[in-house]
């Protein structure tokens, strides 16, 4: 049985840890998980098909008014019934089917930010889903070291027991240390098949997959230039965009639906008395009196107003949202750097110190004890650093659409 010192520093680091009981289930990596989400979300395929559904309105909108044919008849007696056919078209203004086109045009634009938000939002909701089952996974595997570790240490205090060196105190203390290790075992692996499960259904799968990944690393914080320049294309911004130039479109179609569509006749009359035909011309020019469009014109001039406002609003929700997750990102790779270069190295050696101090009659169980703690808490504050600093990437991914340097 080798004593407590042996134990490799290369083993009790975050990136080599025992596994007891793996996942038996297939792995998944990162962009494979957000490819069958993209595949199999009903909010991202219904966005799609909106946006696919302007195609009809954009063909509409350039069609030309249907001609009307009527057909008059006067007279009671068949020799003096007078028939009249009238084929009237509408002319609306050129500037009338170009405006109709814009506004569709805009409103398929405006679909296809709402797509792309709700990839971006749906992109979000996977990385952080994805680095929280990595997070459960390597909870479950510090907890296989805290059993081994506690293992180790009942074996060395049963020793000095059958020695005579410790009291049998000390090895029951030891049991219920082995015991409450598994515990924690047992806990953080039932935490890990909820998570399993929730990416699961995140990317339309029944069956639980094991992440493929590694926790360790964080994505780089982005510049002050680089995050001007994503902010003003963020998935929000852009969408609110869309909207401020479909309103500008609608303002202009009211104002061209003012103009009046004048209506042309062209027919022929038969006189039953004589039997003659005449033709018959005419010209329709609507008098705008009353009704000029003008409440319908500064509704729309007003929306518009609006939406220019909304945009600005867009920005500054995404700026400050942005730049407090790249902060916490920031503090998070600097948090984890401290930890794995200086914490957790001086606690493995306080707790090698402790295990030959035990060995050798120096130190008591409780420093060994103690030791084992604090390398098993150092060790697990660096995963939850390292789960923040994912947390605050993956907002900003949600927050600013994919960015290079960050995984798909």
């Amino acid at each position: 049985m080798p004593t407590l010192a042996s134990l490799s520093r290369g083993r009790l680091l975050l990136c080599a840890c025992i596994v007891a009981a793996p996942l038996r289930s297939h792995a998944i990596d990162l962009p494979a998980a957000l490819a069958l989400a993209a595949k199999s979300s009903p909010s991202l395929a219904a966005a799609r098909q909106e946006t696919e559904s302007y195609d009809g309105a954009i063909r509409q909108a350039g069609v030309l008014p249907n001609p009307t044919l009527s057909f008059e008849n006067q007279g009671g007696r068949r020799d003096e019934r007078e028939t009249t056919w009238l084929l009237t078209q509408p002319l609306e203004a050129p500037s009338k089917r170009s405006s109709r086109l814009a506004v569709a045009q805009a409103e398929q634009q405006t679909a296809a930010a709402t797509h792309a938000l709700r990839g971006a939002e749906l992109h979000g909701r996977v990385v952080a889903a994805f680095h929280e089952l990595l997070l459960a996974q390597e909870r479950v595997r510090l907890a296989d070291d805290g059993v081994h570790l506690a293992i180790q240490a009942r074996s060395t205090v049963a020793r000095r027991v059958a020695a005579g060196k410790l009291s049998p105190v000390d090895e029951t203390r030891a049991g219920v240390a082995e015991a409450q290790a598994r515990l924690e075992r047992a806990q953080h692996d039932n935490a890990r098949l909820l998570a399993a499960r929730r990416l699961a259904a995140l990317c339309g799968q029944t069956e639980p997959a094991r992440a493929d990944g590694d926790m360790d690393g964080l994505p780089p914080v982005p510049s002050t230039a680089d995050m001007a320049r994503l902010i003003a294309g963020a998935p929000a911004v852009q969408q609110a965009q869309r909207e401020w130039r479909q309103r500008r479109a609608q303002a202009q179609l009211a104002r061209a639906d003012r103009l009046p569509d004048i209506a042309v006749t062209l027919g022929t009359k038969r006189f039953g008395e004589t039997g003659h035909r005449a033709t018959v011309a005419g010209i329709a020019i609507p008098l705008p009196l009353f009704d000029r469009g003008q409440g319908t014109v500064l509704q729309a001039s007003r929306r518009a107003e609006q939406a220019e406002t909304a945009v600005q609003a867009a920005e500054l929700e995404v700026r400050m949202a942005a730049e407090q997750a790249a902060a916490e990102l920031a503090s998070a790779r600097e948090a984890a750097t401290t930890l794995k270069d200086d914490v957790i190295p001086a606690a493995l050696n306080a707790y090698e110190a402790a295990g030959k101090g035990l060995e050798y009659g120096k130190f008591g169980l409780t420093d060994v004890l103690d030791a084992q703690r604090t390398l098993l808490q150092a060790r697990a504050g660096y995963l939850d650093t390292l789960a923040a600093g994912h947390r605050a990437a993956g907002e900003l991914e949600r927050l600013l659409g994919h960015r290079e340097g960050h995984p798909q």
